[in-house]
């Protein structure tokens, strides 16, 4: 069909249709962003960037090194931030003279990203993520220069997308994910997203499953790969300031004078009460016992269901150098902190599995030797789980009763609780090298062995 033809039909007609339906809630959601931003600090807050504005001293001034190449990584928000540090600080590594921005879509994760990379030395930068409407992204795209777009994940922004791909930006998708609840939206769609998706230059996703969902919306079999999962770098690789950060956790938690503590991490919604009740039960057979609640979501957790619990609690915000024996609940209210928990935890109940959530990273606390308690649903780690299982290294409970009794048997024998601590990381360790397939893939490209 020529271009004149393809132009009129209904298909291309579809297509415009959808994308100026997109401009016209982006445009509505600008006015409205300008109207409420002098009303609300929030919104104020990084408004600057959100248009595509830096501060003029943003890069330091090159000296006699000067930079090659600028590797723009966009991470949405704190986990996949975390993900990505091991990436960048390799990216950095392997190409001294390349420089790394940084872009999360929620204020959260670049604070993270500002803690944990740019604080790392003058070539990393991170951004809130410009608006995707009309000339913001190809203002940022022109003032940069990217020699390549890693995107974390699947999110795709078509404005941006497409400006790279104008600009003959090549895109790497990481650690690219589409669930099967995701993917019946993203088929439906797929003509629509046939222009974001001619900008993928390589997709390397995490499983088989997610290879066969990227092709049928779109992307050629010629352009992905199954590279696994970026959250699943290990950490007993782990630097001095690491095991230093670790150390100190495990000292205020009263680990090094023989506590036992229970980390339930990425609690969400009801899974908190439920977690309340077993820790409540477990406390009949195990006093001593420290939880330490880690809600997904700290900023919407319900404190409340603390204040009206009948033992001692503290904020970690709060918290003394050294917690009181008579505290049983430490709140984790602080972001980008579980892993380090996770490395002070005899047991660890992972969230997301009990509701219709789909599960958070289970192989988070199996890094660190930890057996893994977590719920029926896990299905956006259902590989990881199922190895888990198998091995011996993770067992699922359904209720707060099952929790309690399982974490029960962990806490009273310790040889059961090692072997299956032994078995949890021989599990995880065989989920690595994610980092090392990207950034090979991400050097390939800039070097032009794999050209868009």
């Amino acid at each position: 069909m020529s271009a004149e033809r393809f132009r009129g039909s209904p298909r291309y007609n579809g297509r415009i249709m959808l994308l100026s339906i997109y401009h016209a809630c982006g445009a509505a959601v600008l006015g409205l962003l300008l109207l409420f931003a002098p009303f609300v600090p929030a919104l104020r807050r990084g408004l600057a960037e959100r248009f595509g504005r830096v501060p003029a001293d943003w890069w330091p001034t090159p000296g006699a090194g000067a930079v090659a190449e600028t590797i723009w990584v966009h991470a949405a928000s704190v986990g996949e931030v975390r993900a990505a540090i091991p990436l960048v600080g390799e990216l950095l590594r392997l190409r001294p003279a390349a420089r790394v921005i940084v872009s999360t879509f929620t204020a959260s994760g670049r604070r993270i990203a500002r803690q944990t990379l740019v604080d790392g030395g003058p070539r990393v930068r991170s951004l809130l993520l410009p608006i995707d409407w009309g000339w913001i992204p190809r203002l940022v795209i022109r003032r940069e220069r990217p020699a390549l777009f890693i995107l974390l994940e699947t999110e795709l922004w078509p404005v941006l997308l497409t400006s790279l791909h104008r600009a003959r930006v090549p895109v790497l998708i990481a650690n690219g994910r589409i669930s099967p609840r995701s993917f019946g939206r993203y088929h439906a769609l797929r003509r629509a997203l046939r222009p974001m998706l001619d900008a993928v230059t390589l997709a390397l996703v995490r499983t088989a499953a997610d290879a066969t969902r990227y092709e049928a919306i779109g992307i050629s079999p010629a352009r992905i790969r199954v590279a696994g999962n970026l959250k699943h770098t290990p950490r007993e690789a782990a630097d001095g300031e690491d095991q230093r950060r670790q150390a100190a956790i495990r000292g205020r938690l009263g680990v090094v004078a023989g506590r036992p503590v229970l980390v339930a991490g990425s609690v969400r919604g009801l899974e908190s009460d439920l977690v309340l009740e077993a820790f409540r039960r477990l406390r009949a057979v195990a006093p001593e016992l420290l939880l330490v609640l880690a809600p997904r979501h700290p900023e919407r957790f319900d404190s409340r269901k603390l204040e009206a619990w009948s033992g001692a609690w503290v904020r970690w915000s709060e918290a003394p150098q050294r917690i009181a024996g008579e505290t049983a609940v430490v709140l984790l209210d602080t972001l980008g902190e579980l892993a380090d928990f996770y490395a002070a935890a005899a047991v660890a109940v992972v969230g997301g599995t009990w509701g219709d959530y789909g599960g958070h990273n289970l192989l988070e606390p199996a890094y660190h030797g930890v057996p893994v308690v977590f719920g029926p649903n896990f299905r956006h780690f259902e590989e990881e789980g199922r190895a888990l299982l198998a091995a011996g290294g993770g067992f699922v409970a359904g209720d707060a009763g099952g929790v309690c009794e399982r974490c029960s048997l962990l806490l009273a024998d310790p040889g059961v609780r090692a072997a299956a601590g032994s078995h949890a990381i021989a599990v995880a360790t065989t989920f690595g090298g994610a980092v090392e397939t990207v950034v090979a893939a991400a050097c390939d490209i800039l070097d032009g062995r794999n050209s868009p």
